[in-house]
């Protein structure tokens, strides 16, 4: 059946008659020089009168981008029409903004612009002769079009029987042949409106004039069962209606695209018979403790990991002050000894090996921030050591996970280590330090859900390893910080408390899937190419939150929720917040995808557009 689509509306008295009708589409122009111009509170005001039942369409010509996706938005309209210069870039771009259809139209003046509607990627394409002689197009000049297309230019009550008749076009698009002294006349609304569907039902009779009817023998009988015959006639119907459908089309061309020749349920049940019987060693935190003066239980916990009295403390000249001494005298009777440093190199690294190593030390304990503990991590795994994570820190997740971040003359790099077989967050030590820390840390535990999405994403198209373990402990981390954003402040003990379960939790969800995967996706490839491009302006949990701010965007995720909740804990949700101009920002976001071209994330494997980026910042309100 031919669809209809009344264009130009500007009164509520159009809505209304519209509401009666039913059309399957009403047009709002907002081409400041037309007469039927209604701006964007006109447009929202008519659209709340609208019925749900019918698509609202707004027509633009060479207007912002920026503009069209506030409409699409904002639910003002449903679907974009552009009659200007856009190009395939910029429908390619408001699509990747929005998410919502798009209307190309095309002024037909001879058959050669079939190529050009046949190419358009745009969801829908308009026909218009542009002539304004009240004429239809030629039918010769649109002959080589494959796709349906909107009809529109010259059509009245008067002749749209005609279109219908010898075009048969998936839509008919009319505003001036419904126009009386350039107001919408409800009469001509109605008899349009009543002459395409009673055209239409006509058509339908007659097998909607289908040139090809499946039919047996040269005399065009059916040689069907009698108590078919009305299964056949519905099946008839289904598809002259589907076969010129463009949502149909669309989404049978998405399936072709993207999901045949990809494995079939039986190919993951074989999978799945191989991810049963592999075998998986999963290394986990024997004795975990977290609370007020917590660090008195130290003994307690080298007991239980029984690797013996000797050991070696790793932290900084700081830490050590804080927690350091403090250790060593709850190891009275033990043989500590202590070994200081600061960044997490290779060469901190090999210096820690070898003073361990002389000393004969049987187990590790790190005391300090991210650093002290990463060095551990892979001086632990090297040695084939236990080792105790004491946090004075919780900036980041890594706490509890077996992955550690090194430093090295291009940036950061991370490597699996060892996983701690204790640890010991004693929150009257975290709160010493200062509240951006914290902040930072649950910003990264936030930024689980994008990299979450990025996962899965990589999962179903890539067929990359997947634990659902892991997926859900690093979820359940994410949604406990989601849940306890509204009671993280400053100069509050209990904050800490708060934070700590799920940045631990997250930490061994890493452990779990023997991968930094479970927390670290296309956020953190920004937040690393930051780090990269324009080291030491912020924080890497800060980093990630934001970033995670454009990536669950970009994912159509939930980030509006998720910058709530960083502006509740008191982190950063700007570019400027992280001492970075809005240029340097767009362009770590925009060549993220390099930092690791082995991680399939939502960036894709190519530089994403500028302005593509600049526009989502703006959106989001990063810049």
């Amino acid at each position: 059946m031919t669809k209809i689509k009344l264009c130009g509306l500007s009164r509520p008295e159009d809505i209304e008659c519209a509401n009666s009708l039913k059309p399957d589409f009403i047009g709002f122009v907002f081409y400041k020089k037309s007469s039927r111009y209604v701006d964007f509170e006109k447009a929202a005001e008519l659209k709340k009168l609208l019925s749900p039942d019918i698509k609202a369409v707004g027509v633009f010509i060479d207007e912002d981008i920026r503009d069209v996706a506030y409409l699409l938005g904002e639910g003002i309209i449903d679907i974009a029409q552009l009659h200007g210069s856009e190009d395939e870039e910029y429908i390619s771009k408001l699509r990747s903004l929005t998410g919502k259809p798009v209307i190309k139209a095309f002024r037909i003046k001879g058959s050669e612009d079939a190529a050009l509607v046949n190419a358009s990627s745009a969801d829908y394409v308009l026909l218009d002769s542009g002539a304004g002689d009240g004429k239809l197009l030629d039918r010769n000049l649109i002959k080589d079009i494959k796709r349906p297309y909107f009809l529109a230019g010259g059509l009245a009550p008067e002749n749209v029987k005609e279109a219908i008749d010898e075009i048969n076009p998936f839509a008919v698009d009319v505003s001036s042949g419904i126009e009386t002294e350039k107001k919408k006349d409800p009469e001509k609304m109605i008899k349009i409106v009543k002459t395409v569907r009673e055209e239409c039902k006509k058509g339908n009779t007659m097998n909607n004039n289908d040139s090809n009817p499946a039919r047996f023998g040269i005399h065009g009988g059916q040689y069907i069962p009698e108590t078919l015959m009305n299964a056949v006639i519905e099946l008839e119907k289904a598809h002259n209606h589907y076969k010129n459908d463009p949502e149909f089309n669309r989404e049978l061309t998405e399936l072709l695209n993207e999901y045949a020749g990809r494995p079939s349920r039986l190919y993951y049940a074989e999978k799945m018979t191989k991810d049963f019987l592999k075998e998986k060693m999963v290394f986990f935190p024997r004795n975990v403790i977290a609370g007020h003066d917590v660090l008195r239980n130290v003994r307690e916990i080298c007991v239980n990991i029984h690797s013996g009295t000797t050991g070696t403390i790793i932290t900084g000249e700081n830490t050590d002050k804080v927690a350091g001494k403090a250790t060593r005298d709850y190891l009275q009777g033990y043989d500590i000894d202590t070994f200081k440093t600061d960044k997490a190199t290779l060469e901190n690294i090999e210096k820690a090996k070898q003073q361990i190593t002389e000393y004969g030390s049987t187990f590790i304990l790190a005391i300090g921030g991210g650093s002290k503990i990463d060095i551990a991590k892979v001086v632990a795994n090297d040695l084939n050591l236990p080792f105790i994570s004491i946090p004075t820190s919780a900036a980041h997740d890594g706490i509890a996970s077996n992955r550690a971040s090194i430093k090295s003359g291009s940036g950061s790099v991370s490597i699996e280590g060892a996983s701690p077989m204790g640890v010991i967050a004693d929150t009257e030590l975290i709160f010493q330090s200062p509240y951006r820390m914290l902040a930072s840390g649950c910003a990264d535990v936030l930024s689980n859900f994008s990299a979450l999405r990025d996962w899965k994403l990589a999962y179903e198209l890539r067929d990359e390893e997947f634990s659902r373990s892991a997926y859900a402990f690093s979820f359940y981390a994410a949604e406990s910080m989601m849940d306890a954003a509204d009671y993280i402040r400053p100069n509050l003990e209990e904050s800490v408390w708060m934070a700590i379960k799920p940045i631990i939790v997250s930490g061994i969800s890493m452990s779990i899937a023997r991968s930094s995967r479970p927390t670290s996706g296309s956020e953190h490839l920004i937040s690393h190419n930051i780090d990269h491009l324009y080291p030491g302006r912020a924080m890497h949990g800060e980093q990630c939150g934001v970033a995670a701010i454009i990536t669950m965007y970009l994912q159509r995720g939930d980030w509006e929720e998720l910058k709530h909740a960083l502006m509740k804990i008191g982190a950063p949700t700007k570019a400027s917040e992280l001492n970075l101009t809005d240029d340097e920002f767009i362009t770590a976001v925009t060549n993220a995808y390099s930092i690791r071209k082995d991680r399939y994330t939502i960036l894709g494997d190519k530089e994403l557009p500028r302005e593509t980026v600049e526009d989502i910042c703006i959106r989001t309100g990063v810049i």
